[in-house]
């Protein structure tokens, strides 16, 4: 399986993976998040989603994505409903694994493309 975690090396913590990978991509923006140590990403003006370490437990990733899509990423799996903001389309990815890092990129891909802007293999 190829990985989406190019030229990070997986001793890195995984919010740090995330955060280097997400940073490469054109019109992404980075900003400091509301809890200590989290990133949010923005992409033309709106909110993609967040990456923060949870103290004692896995790091997550909080997305933002449609309700419909957000439900089909539940059912696939791919993603928990957000336990704090349980608004549709809010969804939360663990990152306990490098299955779980490899999927919480692809999921902020999808929403990046989504937002208009192809993402190439950088």
């Amino acid at each position: 399986m190829l990985s989406l975690v190019k030229d990070a090396p997986p001793e890195l913590p995984a919010v740090e993976r995330v955060r280097n990978e997400l940073a490469r991509w054109p019109g992404i923006v980075l900003e400091a998040g509301l809890m200590r140590g989290s990133t949010e990403f923005h992409h033309q003006g709106r909110l993609l989603g967040s990456i923060y370490p949870v103290a004692g437990g896995d790091p997550a990733a909080d997305l933002i994505f449609p309700p419909a899509i957000g439900d089909a990423l539940i059912a696939q799996r791919r993603a928990q409903r957000h336990a704090l903001v349980p608004l549709p389309g809010w969804v939360t990815v663990r990152l306990a694994s490098e299955a779980d890092i490899e999927n919480a990129i692809s999921l902020f891909r999808e929403n990046y493309q989504r937002h208009g802007r192809p993402l190439r293999a950088l």
